[in-house]
């Protein structure tokens, strides 16, 4: 947020220009405070704002902060969920207020990650167990306890944004799959008789959720808890980015038969979400990646990229809060705080989704590029989520059926098998290699599995692939117990532009100047890319037409 030059904080009042004793007689007091109250409320005075007014200038000048009923704080000075107020007998909400499952959930999910990618210790549970039984106890508790916690028909209440005084499926998701995940961590730890518990509060959970939130066919778009249907998006980090083969099918077909609506409800053919660059673009940008929609990702990873870019601006690659966008004009800008984390963690997991490294299940680790047309991939040392192996690849975008990709394995440990997935494609059957395979149908689009078995540290395992000629000329021999075991080819040489020359162009004195704008070259469409370790993708769109970019100093510059 932006402040004024003469803003100030003075004992925890958030002022301009000085503290409110600055301003006020000396001879004010709780009568004179109270007055003040009065009469700004009788000044703005339809029905609601005299309610609204009440509730909150009343309240907190009125004088009465814990002697009249209307408590703002507990008698011990702990805060109250005002909203609870009057609905619950005693004194125990007092102590509970403004319940944020979401956070809880999430927060849950992210431990049993680390835990998982650090190896998945019994140990560590153990030496924490007071944590992790504490974590899944809340949840229990507040199920058990509705008249404290406002919990109803199985499901988690929340007053965050995320819920807003409601039950949604944003609140809901992450505390059911931190459930699931904390009973894997009670089970390696030997925690049968936790583990048996939890199993069946989650099982309950899951069935509120369906019954709660969806008609059986789609889910509740005003349930969503955010502006998207979260449900892919949570479940990605539970079982990875191949959700359509490792999510329940119950729920992946929920989403995909949710997604065009979702769309609908405001996006449209913009392919913009602007009102929080996190839970709005980078939670739809998800969930068309996860549902194959290739068109779609391919224009939200597109304006993602422009929204992260802004060269006549200082600090000109980051990730802003949100945006003004006009359809009309076709035009946008970037708006509220730069770097905030929400927005920005989520535009990075958008970039690794699209990468394509799911985490390892078991043995094996999936390989699924999900790129913009036109954008390469390279990835170098990755760390595999879920195991102590490094990753490097390559791989391209099809052009005409046509990709090329190139892996290689470092300290695999018990990783001995890779899955890549080629596409999308138009066509029914490529080859790779040689190799004739087929392509299924996922999304909108076509995509085609090649599996290595038995990884070796060290070695570069290369694919060319190619429709089928038209002949159908092909070769079968190097099929194996149905599995493909690719001969190891020569790296190939991938072309790609270096991120470093594709810098904003800006004048002498660092101030923002106008940029010629031009419509996108042929040439210029190859640029896009990503390098991982300490780059962003810096893509060469200017920040302001949606449908242009500024041209891209030369390498003479």
């Amino acid at each position: 947020m932006m402040m004024p030059a003469n803003f100030s904080a003075v004992n925890a009042e958030v002022v301009y220009g000085g503290a409110v004793a600055d301003y006020l007689p000396s001879a004010w007091g709780a009568a004179n405070v109270k007055q003040f109250s009065t009469n700004v409320i009788t000044l703005i005075s339809n029905s609601f704002t005299s309610m609204l007014l009440n509730a909150t200038l009343g309240t907190m000048f009125s004088g009465n902060w814990g002697s009249d009923g209307v408590k703002l704080f507990g008698d011990d000075g702990s805060l109250t969920a005002l909203y609870k107020v009057g609905r619950v007998p005693g004194g125990d909400y007092q102590n509970f207020g403004n319940s944020e499952p979401d956070g809880h959930g999430l927060t849950m999910m992210s431990i049993a990650n680390v835990w998982r990618n650090g190896g998945a210790d019994p140990q560590w549970v153990l030496d924490n167990w007071t944590y992790v039984n504490e974590a899944v106890h809340y949840i229990d508790w507040a199920m058990k306890n509705p008249d404290i916690s406002f919990n109803k028909n199985g499901l988690m209440y929340g007053e965050t944004e995320a819920a807003m005084m409601d039950y949604t499926m944003f609140a809901n998701i992450p505390c059911y799959l931190g459930v699931r995940m904390y009973v894997e961590m009670a089970q390696a730890a030997g925690k049968t008789r936790e583990a048996t518990v939890w199993t069946e509060l989650a099982d309950r959970m899951e069935r509120a959720i369906l019954d709660g939130f969806s008609d059986g066919r789609q889910w509740n778009p005003e349930k969503f808890g955010f502006f998207h249907d979260p449900s892919m998006s949570i479940y990605a980090d539970y079982v990875g980015y191949d959700v359509r083969n490792d999510a329940p099918a119950a729920w992946y077909s929920l989403c995909d038969n949710t997604y065009r609506s979702d769309i609908d409800r405001y996006i449209g053919n913009a392919f913009f979400g602007p009102r929080g660059l996190g839970y709005d673009h980078n939670i739809i940008t998800q969930t068309s990646m996860l549902l194959d929609r290739s068109d779609d990702y391919d224009r939200f990873l597109t304006n993602l990229s422009k929204l992260c870019y802004s060269p006549r601006l200082p600090k000109p690659f980051i990730v802003p809060e949100g945006a003004s966008y006009s359809r009309e004009q076709g035009m946008y800008r970037r708006q509220g705080d730069l770097g905030n984390f929400v927005q920005q963690n989520e535009t990075v997991r958008t970039i690794l989704m699209a990468a394509g490294t799911s985490k390892a299940q078991g043995n094996v680790v999936k390989i699924m590029p999900r790129l913009p047309k036109t954008w390469n991939v390279e990835v170098n040392d990755l760390t595999v989520p879920g195991s102590e192996a490094k990753i490097s690849y390559r791989a391209t975008y099809p052009e005409n059926n046509v990709q090329t990709a190139s892996f290689s394995i470092e300290n695999k440990g018990n990783l001995d098998t890779l899955k890549f997935r080629a596409g999308p494609f138009t066509c029914d059957r490529i080859t790779v290699n040689g190799t004739v395979v087929r392509t299924e149908p996922a999304g909108d689009a076509r995509w085609a599995w090649i599996t290595v078995d038995r990884l070796q540290n060290g070695e570069k395992y290369t694919f060319n692939i190619r429709p089928l000629a038209v002949d159908g000329s092909g070769t079968m021999s190097n099929r194996k117990g149905g599995r493909f075991i690719p001969p190891f080819l020569p790296q190939p040489k991938i072309n790609i532009l270096q991120t470093s020359r594709l810098q904003p162009r800006r004048t002498s004195d660092q101030k923002e100047s106008a940029l010629p704008v031009r419509k996108i070259k042929p040439e210029y469409r190859t640029f896009a890319q990503f390098r991982f370790g300490p780059y962003f993708p810096m893509l060469p769109f200017d920040d302001h037409p949606a449908d242009g970019q500024s041209e891209p100093r030369s390498r003479n510059e």
